[in-house]
């Protein structure tokens, strides 16, 4: 059976959950209290689908790194990008533009999922809080950076976290000559100081 290997770069301001909504995607759990990203993690996840398997290296960034010049080793390569931002903080909505920027500088355009986490606070009949936008603003924002799609997520419950993935996969799928995965698993050997690797399984895009 064939594998490809495809790196996908997870980027967004400080404390918005991308690294809860990685450990939910790959590990289908959620960490309360996860730790601060120190430059770049790393996590795979593998995919059965049909007579190929993907293996989805996830890239997950600082989120203080785009206030410095990033490092082209996080972005090189990447076949897709994932921007997270926190549905009820306005700062990281307004940054999105930043960060594709970011990206569109060092890679050109690439397929973009804008994924807006914390959903189960929005709608908590205990503590319910304000969204810091409405949908038109989610739709605009799409069209003007040239994303892909969109979705409203949580990684505390896992709503839509995996519908926005499945659609992920099938943006790779479409990718032409995807990297052959290489006989092991690896990432860049200069950033293998903050590597922590964790890999999962599941059938077709999950």
């Amino acid at each position: 059976m064939a594998e490809y290997l495809y790196k996908v770069i997870v980027i967004g301001d400080n404390f918005v959950g991308k690294s809860s909504l990685l450990n939910r995607y790959v590990n289908n759990r959620y960490v309360e209290n996860c730790k601060k990203t120190i430059g770049v993690d790393y996590l795979l996840k593998v995919i059965h689908h049909d007579e190929c398997t993907l293996r989805i290296q996830f890239w997950d960034i600082c989120g203080q790194e785009h206030t410095k010049q990033l490092s082209r080793s996080y972005y090189k390569d990447a076949s897709a990008c994932v921007i997270v931002f926190d549905l009820t903080n306005k700062n990281s909505f307004n940054s999105i533009k930043q960060w594709k920027e970011e990206v569109d500088n060092k890679l050109g355009q690439i397929p973009t999922l804008i994924l807006a986490n914390k959903f189960d606070l929005i709608v908590s009949p205990d503590n319910p809080h304000s969204s810091c936008i409405d949908d038109m603003d989610l739709e605009s924002l799409k069209d003007s950076i040239h994303a892909t799609d969109c979705y409203q997520v949580s990684a505390k419950t896992g709503h839509q976290v995996h519908k926005s993935m499945k659609l992920l996969g099938k943006i790779l799928l479409g990718i032409s000559k995807p990297k052959p995965t290489p006989p092991r698993d690896v990432v860049d050997p200069s950033d293998t100081s903050n590597a922590n690797e964790v890999t999962a399984s599941s059938s077709c895009c999950n």
